[in-house]
């Protein structure tokens, strides 16, 4: 081949090389709609190759085809080596769709990150026509859940039921406070889920507090009482790994005198720091004895719990939603008659599986509330702009903003309606509710008429516009069950009023559990607790 062909072929071949690049790494950057116009510039390099030949280069067929075959070629190695690039954030988020049917149509969120909050008072529908398709969603959609079921076991049954549907590819646990028969078992102060000791007095605190009513505030002997607690576990945590579990903890200072207590404690420097007030006032018997007193009293229908015990104490699964390897659903079924028992716990579940996710995270989590103002969790309103970049996703279902405001605030309602993109308001009757509703839609300009007579009998027409509520608060008292109005962000459609569809797939009959379990057995786990106790004593 002469030396001019040879020039002649690289030149063509390095051309069309580079435009086949270009049209492979347009599809990356593409929209979707677009896909059928990627065929043009494909078209278009093929003519643009033979007319040139015939022009200019005169090859013969089987060159020609020789050049097209390794260029197509070459730019397919080049792209699968050179061309892959790291998904962006926006795609990473457009990967999941969550999509919600109403009368009118879809409405489909890209983003499930941005969270969502529905207020809606009894038969508002809020469970039936966006709670539940929302659950389905997330479950469609593979996320991990923890799911706070706040009417015994009615959103855990439903996650049973679509998981089956679906085939929703990871394990459901259940955790019942009040029937421990129907309940999985667990350790959240277990090593294996709290890897760094730092968060072992931040648990403790956090669990401690939570048994505070709403109108009790911290003293001083709540802080020295706290302090004992902190160094107790400590302990156990540190010294006693086997058998540290809340149970066991709080059981232990139930049955402790003050210096069975100090005795424990002073095994570890740390643990005696924490506990600093008991031993400073070492002489003094009434002040160790209202620490004391104060420190019981806290935890005392807590520890003698059997129920309670018996979840807490057990390993049918690692406590955390982290996990790449080992995703799950979590359910935690609460009780009104057990509320004041399960409520703290609750909030520590809440925060153990928060407190374990870390930047990098590759598993979408889902949070998912009901009737999430039945406790309080510290610093709820900033853990959904806080984890939002973790993959993580809130969803809080309450009867109304007054409920927020009511166990948080007025300002960290405001900034969970922030933080909580997409809004769903539902029938109400809280007055409170009724004028904070109108408050968040824009108002719109309606145009008024007004008709005048001169002296001369002529009529005159005068046009004017005035800005208006879009919905007042009377109008969200007349909503009927499953109708919301609401508005969405990085959704199809950005404002609504319109009714939801209702949830329609049943529920299971029963949770799966990993044993049968009796009442039996849970006594016997409550007297190897105590018996455990007995030995550190």
């Amino acid at each position: 081949m002469e030396t001019l062909q040879l020039v002649k072929i690289v030149l063509v071949f390095f051309g069309i090389l580079s435009l086949s690049i270009v049209i492979l790494l347009s599809y990356i950057f593409s929209s979707k709609i677009y896909e059928l116009l990627k065929i043009i510039p494909i078209l278009l390099v093929w003519v643009i190759a033979n007319s040139l030949n015939k022009k200019f280069f005169h090859f013969e067929p089987k060159t020609l085809t020789f050049i097209y075959g390794s260029s197509l070629i070459s730019s397919l190695l080049f792209y699968i080596f050179f061309g892959k690039k790291t998904t962006s954030k926006d795609e990473k988020e457009k990967k999941y769709t969550i999509r919600l049917e109403h009368e009118g149509g879809v409405i489909v969120y890209d983003n499930p990150f941005n969270g969502f909050l529905v207020y809606g008072g009894a038969e508002a529908g809020k469970t039936s026509s966006i709670g539940k398709p929302l659950l389905k969603e997330f479950m469609r959609n593979n996320f991990s859940l923890f799911i706070y079921d706040a009417k015994d076991s009615d959103y855990t049954l439903t996650a049973s039921k679509i998981k089956n549907d679906i085939n929703y590819p990871y394990p459901i646990f259940n955790l019942d406070f009040f029937d421990a028969t129907k309940s999985s078992r667990t350790n959240i102060f277990s090593k294996k889920v709290i890897s760094d000791d730092i968060l072992v007095p931040v648990f403790a605190e956090i669990f401690f507090s939570s048994f505070l009513k709403d109108d009790e505030k911290k003293d001083e002997w709540f802080d020295m009482a706290l302090g004992v607690f902190k160094g107790v576990t400590w302990v156990f945590y540190q010294h006693h790994s086997d058998i540290c579990t809340l149970p066991h903890i709080c059981n232990f200072i139930q049955y402790a005198n003050v210096d069975q207590l100090k005795a424990f404690i002073s095994k570890d420097r740390i643990g005696q720091n924490y506990a600093s007030a008991l031993f400073e006032s070492e002489g003094s018997e009434k002040t160790q004895s209202s620490i004391l007193v104060n420190l019981s009293k806290t935890i005392a229908n807590f520890s003698a719990n059997k129920n309670v015990s018996y979840v807490l104490s057990g390993d049918d699964f690692e406590f955390t939603l982290a996990d790449p390897t080992n995703p799950k659903t979590i359910c935690v079924s609460n009780n009104f008659m057990a509320r004041e028992v399960i409520s703290p716990v609750v909030v520590l579940l809440f925060v153990a599986l928060a407190k374990q996710i870390k930047f990098g995270n590759q598993t979408p989590i889902a949070f998912f509330m009901d009737e999430a103002t039945t406790f309080k969790i510290p610093d709820l309103e900033a853990y959904p702009s806080e984890l939002r970049e973790y993959m993580v996703s809130f969803v809080l279902l309450t009867q109304s903003a007054g409920k927020i405001e009511k166990k948080y605030s007025k300002y960290d309602r405001s900034s969970l309606e922030s933080n909580l993109a997409n809004q769903f308001y539902g029938w109400t009757a809280d007055i409170i509710a009724l004028e904070n509703y109108a408050k968040q839609f824009s108002k719109i300009d309606e145009k008024y008429k007004s008709f005048t007579r001169s002296s001369n009998s002529k009529q005159s027409t005068t046009t004017s516009s005035r800005k208006e509520i879009r919905y007042d608060g009377e109008f969200f008292g007349t909503l009927k069950p499953g109708e919301f109005v609401g508005k969405a962000k990085n959704a199809n459609i950005p404002r609504f009023h319109t009714r939801f569809k209702p949830y329609k797939g049943g529920k299971a009959d029963s949770v799966v559990l990993p044993r049968i379990i009796t009442k039996e057995d849970i006594d016997k786990n409550y007297e190897k607790i105590i018996k455990d106790i007995e030995v550190l004593l």
